[in-house]
């Protein structure tokens, strides 16, 4: 039987509480007898807390690379550098602030080397917080949203979004960013699925995002997401498959996706209001960046998480 060779690629920025966490669970983590981590590849990007000198002196038996970048450069630059790194045949991506539940490593890798599916990601939950409960229940909604879209939507064999929290490409994938891409699981799963490529999420993988403390960094998150997602369709030429571009397309598909994410997750339902005011200032933001072209969210502006903190 062939070994099927990984590579294990970790964004950072200032994410010094979550990296030794991060590369304890990467190293200890189970994974199938027909793979193997041949080497894990950390990127930190101006970090001003000491993310890199965590992840240099982490003890570990992986054969571990961590390069430092003195200046953000946008995530893009970094999955970049990791794909220039990397010595594995397949790289499963995780975010510093991230952090993938015991078992998803494994349950990423089992559902990869199939040979069906060329790019997936991990079904991301949002971490314990103790952020006030308005933001709490709007996030845990948004994502609720996401993950019932993405389910959906495959289901019914439509174009799917995925998640950059953790996501895993195989060889025929692994293709360089191009300079400014802000999304890049939402521009990486478009690629794919423009070239016939199969992409799907692997529900048995969750990781745990990190989620904004408060309103403000909450709306300038979803600015840039939005603002991302126009981006790849004027790159690919194909809109990503999130509920807001699919609803311009099946409305009643949209529709039941909305009523099944509110039964799943009815405490959206009081702060509901919050979510469609932050939503449409956001969306507003995200039409005014891209008229302008002056405010390419290249470089992500930091928010300040709940999670971790």
């Amino acid at each position: 039987m062939p070994e099927h060779r990984f590579t294990i690629g970790i964004c950072a920025t200032d994410d010094s509480v979550n990296m030794a966490r991060l590369l304890d669970l990467v190293s200890s983590d189970a994974i199938p007898e027909d793979c193997r981590i041949t080497d894990v590849v950390v990127v930190v990007s101006g970090s001003s807390d000491g993310t890199d000198e965590i992840a240099r002196t982490f003890t570990t038996s992986l054969n571990l690379t961590v390069i430092t970048e003195k200046a953000r450069k946008g995530k893009s630059d970094a999955v970049n550098r990791i794909i220039q790194s990397m010595k594995g045949l397949h790289l499963i991506l995780i975010n510093g602030d991230a952090l993938p539940d015991a078992g998803a490593i494994s349950n990423m890798m089992e559902y990869m080397v199939d040979g069906k599916n060329a790019v997936i990601c991990a079904l991301p939950v949002p971490a314990e917080t103790r952020c006030g409960a308005t933001v709490r229940h709007i996030s845990s909604f948004l994502w609720s949203l996401h993950n019932t879209t993405m389910e959906t939507l495959s289901r019914n064999g439509q174009q799917i979004h995925l998640t950059d929290e953790m996501i895993g490409l195989n060889s025929q994938a692994l293709l360089p960013l191009p300079e400014g891409t802000v999304n890049d699981g939402a521009y990486i799963a478009a690629r794919a699925q423009h070239y016939g490529q199969r992409v799907d999420y692997c529900s048995k993988a969750r990781v745990f995002v990190s989620v904004p403390s408060n309103l403000r960094g909450l709306y300038r998150q979803r600015r840039r997401i939005l603002f991302g997602h126009m981006l790849v369709r004027d790159m690919t030429g194909s809109s990503p498959g999130t509920f807001e571009f699919s609803f311009l397309r099946r409305p009643l598909l949209c529709l039941r996706i909305i009523t099944r994410t509110i039964v799943s997750c009815p405490e959206g339902l009081p702060v509901m209001p919050w979510i469609l005011s932050i939503e449409l200032l956001a969306m507003m933001g995200a039409f005014a960046d891209r008229k302008s072209r002056e405010h390419k969210h290249t470089v992500w502006t930091r928010v300040k998480n709940a999670a971790w903190r």
